[in-house]
């Protein structure tokens, strides 16, 4: 998710083009659940973390 990161767009050009690249993502309250899961299995708290890796989990990989 953007907002981990995005600070200061003046100064972030780098991680602009690299965004470039995302497909943006709803949060789906079926998704937000597996995050939630996540990060009770992981003993972790960074919901956004865990929302990227479920999110990556169900997209075909990229060739």
């Amino acid at each position: 998710m953007t907002a981990q990161a995005w600070r200061d767009g003046r100064r972030q050009a780098q991680l602009a083009r690299a965004l470039g690249d995302c497909r943006p993502e709803s949060l789906s309250d079926e998704l937000a659940r597996k995050a939630g899961e996540s990060c009770r299995r992981s003993r972790t708290s960074d919901i956004v973390d865990a929302f990227v890796i479920e999110s990556a989990g169900r997209r075909p990989p990229q060739r």
